[in-house]
């Protein structure tokens, strides 16, 4: 059975991509039984849904100066998948 964290973390890949069939029913074994996981997938995706519809209505809602550098960019999709490594090699 997968922890919360690899659950916490496919609830997210969910959003962007399609999970394998293996990570879909890890994730809805595991959300049938943990409440916190069903909770948290639900909060990401509406927040995620949220997110989207804010940029849809607003392509650039900030001023050039508030956006993240090129560099603040790499360091987060960096961590992003390391997480996604980490996450695969505990499996």
């Amino acid at each position: 059975m997968l922890s919360c964290k690899q659950a916490s973390l496919l609830a997210s890949k969910k959003l962007d991509m399609p999970l394998t069939v293996k990570e879909r029913i890890g994730f809805f074994i595991h959300i049938s039984m943990c409440r916190f996981c069903r909770h948290y997938a639900k909060e990401i995706k509406m927040l995620h849904q949220f997110m989207r519809k804010t940029a849809s209505d607003n392509d650039s809602m900030l001023s050039g100066n508030q956006q993240l550098s090129v560099e603040a960019r790499e360091r987060i999709n960096q961590q992003i998948e390391e997480a996604i490594r980490s996450s695969k090699e505990q499996q």
